[in-house]
């Protein structure tokens, strides 16, 4: 998706996810539910600002 990526950090053992979203999106709040090939989801909440 252009304006999109995921980049891995070995060394926090952090991920860092950058997209862009609908400007109709200031002021809210969405989950992401990542489902990974083992079948454990992950969820983490954002919030959205101007």
């Amino acid at each position: 998706m252009p304006g999109s990526a995921l980049a891995y950090d070995p060394v926090t053992d952090t991920y860092n996810h950058v997209w862009k979203t609908s400007k109709a999106w200031a002021g809210t709040c969405r989950t992401c539910t990542l489902t990974l090939v083992d079948g454990t989801a992950h969820t983490a909440s954002f919030q959205f600002t101007k």
